[in-house]
């Protein structure tokens, strides 16, 4: 037997949701929870991603993505 601490959220309709810990193998576990309200845990939505867009016109006629023309040809 093994003790992991994880976090929890329990939604209205009463399913847990977490995160295993890294390493832990897939499967299915019998889990004991030892459960106490921690207000210093943060779970639930996060933030969006804030990743920059990068606006551009349209390719040129004459731009290829054939793998031919993007690498030399040591295949590079």
């Amino acid at each position: 037997m093994e003790i992991i601490e994880v976090d929890i959220f329990v939604e209205e309709d009463g399913k847990i949701e977490g995160q295993a810990p890294p390493g832990m193998a897939p499967g299915k576990y019998r889990a004991t929870l030892e459960v106490r309200n921690d207000p210093t845990i943060q779970v639930g939505k996060r933030e969006p991603l804030n990743i920059p867009v990068i606006e551009v016109d349209y390719w040129p006629e004459s731009f290829s993505t054939r793998r031919e023309d993007l690498y030399g040809d040591d295949g590079r």
